[in-house]
């Protein structure tokens, strides 16, 4: 009896042993959420004196050196003068209290710095993928610079996924929708995700594959 007792003792140390020792699964790393939060987590001299509101986003964006979009129906306005001065002052804070003075906030995801108006924005564009689709578009290794001024977002749609196989339809009443965006070595995923958000459309996954529809 004792020597059975000893033996399943061995037995079960042996086995927490191995569970204690056996690595846990790795979660996916965001390198560019930390390119990011680094970018922002830095400090500088800010010294804007009456600049226009697009124009100081702009000027924070090239400093920073990361992504920054902002909601096409939302966009800074011209009209509204930034005044802020400050030596070794955070870059998040400096864009925080340039972009309130447009009403405006940010939110890190995707790839970017997205630019928003809290109570004008429509958030549904920024819902959340089905987990298939969001595994599918964020899993892609391709990094690109996708920059393109007022073209149609089914050339752009085809431009994106027929080079690498992915099957992706978009919906007629999509296909015409000018898109402008500005995004440098971002993943091909959040490349294809802000294109048919700016476009006004949501993946929907049916039988026959995937495709953009109107929200």
């Amino acid at each position: 009896m004792r020597h059975t007792v000893l033996c399943l003792l061995a037995l079960f140390a042996a086995q927490s042993s191995f569970a204690m020792n056996f690595p846990a699964p790795k979660r996916a790393k965001e390198e560019w959420r930390d390119n990011i939060n680094a970018a922002l987590a830095k400090k500088g001299s800010v010294d804007f004196d009456k600049k226009p509101l697009p124009e100081a986003i702009k000027a924070l964006k090239d400093t920073l050196g990361v992504n920054v979009v902002t909601d096409p129906a939302n966009e800074p306005k011209a009209t509204t003068l930034v005044t802020l001065k400050g030596k070794e002052m955070l870059y998040s804070d400096a864009l925080k209290q340039t972009l309130a003075k447009g009403e405006l906030d940010y939110q890190i995801r995707d790839g970017v710095i997205f630019i928003f108006h809290p109570k004008k924005t429509e958030m549904e564009m920024l819902r959340p993928e089905e987990l298939p689709v969001a595994r599918m578009l964020d899993g892609r290794e391709e990094r690109l610079d996708f920059q393109p001024a007022k073209e149609p977002a089914g050339d752009l749609l085809k431009q994106l996924t027929e080079p690498t196989g992915i099957q992706m339809k978009m919906a007629d009443e999509l296909k015409k929708v000018p898109i402008t965006l500005d995004l440098k070595n971002v993943g091909l995923g959040h490349a294809i995700r802000w294109l048919y958000r700016f476009a006004g459309g949501k993946i929907e996954v049916k039988t026959d594959g995937m495709t953009i529809v109107k929200r």
